[in-house]
C-alpha cells in the first residue's frame, strides 16, 4: 500500500546542499515522492561550508535558496546540517517559502 505522503502530486522542491552529499536526500525523495519535481543544487563553489564564518554561511544559503526561488519551487529543503544550523530562521523570514531542514527531527528528539 503506498503511503498517503508519496501520493502528493504537483509539488516542486528543491535542495541545497554545500555539495553532493544531498543527493543521498535526493534519492530518497525521488523514491518517496515519486510524482513530484525535484531540483537539486550543490555549492560545490564553497564546499566546505564547515571551515566558513557564519556569515559567510548564510551569505551562501541566502544565494542559494534565491536561486531555487527563481525555480520556482514550493519548498526547499536545506540538505547541509551547517547551512541548516546557521540559516533556518532566517531564510524562513525572508524569503516566502516553506522551508525544511534535516535537522528538524532531531532538534525535536532532544527537546521532548
Amino acid at each position: 500500500m503506498e503511503n498517503k505522503a508519496a501520493q502528493k502530486n504537483n509539488l516542486k522542491i528543491g535542495i541545497f546542499d554545500s555539495g553532493l552529499g544531498g543527493l543521498t536526500v535526493l534519492r530518497y525523495l525521488l523514491d518517496y515522492f515519486p510524482n513530484n519535481e525535484f531540483v537539486y543544487l550543490g555549492d560545490l563553489g564553497n564546499l566546505p561550508y564547515g571551515n566558513k564564518s557564519k556569515n559567510n554561511i548564510i551569505d551562501y544559503s541566502i544565494k542559494c535558496a534565491q536561486f531555487l526561488e527563481t525555480k520556482k519551487v514550493d519548498s526547499i529543503v536545506i540538505a547541509c546540517n551547517t547551512a541548516s544550523s546557521y540559516s533556518y530562521e532566517i531564510l524562513k523570514k525572508i524569503l516566502k517559502l516553506q522551508f525544511l531542514m534535516l535537522l528538524l527531527p532531531v532538534y525535536r528528539k532532544l527537546i521532548l
